[in-house]
């Protein structure tokens, strides 16, 4: 009914509008706060960047080195990776993607949770910090300095068998889209 409706909306809390949100932190924090975190946003926009390029660069090597021996012996068919070499390519350029961009990554995720353990006052000791992280470059100092390079990659295995085999099954099945389409063309094309 219309009126339980009513009485329903009026017991609801209204969600602050985004422009509530802004004047809130501009406020309480400062208008720089309004971009807390972009640069490391952007900067881990790299990791993508750096499996594609990769990957296209090492097909690019591999496809050319297979024209050149089909050339050579008069051999003709359709150049694409191979199901193995898509995978073992896929892997190989998301692995290092990963390692150039995980401390970045693990610097986001303690910054997270020293966001949440300071909103649900827990005293935490994130890592061996012990005054907190004033910002993502603050933090991967700290754990280089209390840590050496092995305390900016700690826990990356779990993440490396995580987004590796992801990124690796994703090219094998997107090169096997490829060759099929391609030899749908060639097929079409050759018919007529």
């Amino acid at each position: 009914s219309t009126k339980s409706m009513g009485h329903r909306s009026r017991g609801m809390r209204k969600e602050p509008t985004l422009s509530a949100v802004m004047r809130d932190i501009i406020k309480k924090e400062g208008f720089g706060q309004l971009w807390s975190g972009t640069w490391a946003s952007l900067v881990l926009v790299s990791n993508p960047a750096i499996q594609f390029f990769l990957y296209e660069q090492l097909k690019i090597y591999l496809v050319s080195s297979r024209f050149k021996r089909r050339r050579e012996t008069g051999a003709l068919g359709l150049l694409s990776l191979s199901a193995v070499e898509a995978f073992v390519v896929g892997a190989v350029a998301k692995g290092v993607a990963t390692i150039i961009t995980y401390p970045l990554q693990l610097a986001q995720v303690l910054l997270r949770l020293q966001k949440n353990q300071d909103a649900n006052g827990i005293e935490g000791n994130s890592g061996s910090n012990s005054r907190g992280y004033t910002g993502t470059l603050d933090c991967i100092i700290q754990l280089s300095r209390n840590g050496g390079l092995q305390n900016l990659f700690s826990g990356m295995s779990a993440k490396l068998l995580q987004t590796v085999l992801t990124a690796a099954f994703t090219f094998l099945t997107y090169e096997q889209i490829v060759a099929a389409v391609q030899r749908t063309y060639m097929s079409l094309v050759f018919q007529r």
